[in-house]
């Protein structure tokens, strides 16, 4: 996404925990050996599913053409909306400060 002209958006009621956190921080950024993010295409859509059967998988979202990040919170309300390049300046270590 990072380096794409796509973006992402998520939807944190959709994650299985967001049941039992109320918290959109923790439930972006706690760690789990046991969760994945993976990127599976419409169309293969099926097949991943019938791949994971028994084990608890859930759709949190899509890529889309515009390029941005946008993620709405466990109480439906959008939290966060980035443009791609602004998240490339972050990791890259360039603010838009440093750039004037």
């Amino acid at each position: 996404m990072i380096n794409s002209r796509l973006g992402l958006d998520l939807d944190l009621a959709t994650v299985a925990a967001a049941s039992d956190c109320e918290d959109d921080a923790t439930l972006l950024f706690s760690e789990s050996p046991s969760r994945f993010l993976v990127e599976v295409r419409p169309e293969d859509s099926d097949s991943f599913g019938a791949l994971m059967d028994g084990i608890d998988v859930g759709l949190i979202g899509f890529v889309v053409d515009e390029p941005v990040l946008r993620i709405d919170g466990v109480d439906g309300e959008e939290i966060m909306r980035l443009l791609s390049e602004t998240l490339k300046e972050a990791w890259q270590g360039v603010t838009t400060a440093a750039k004037g």
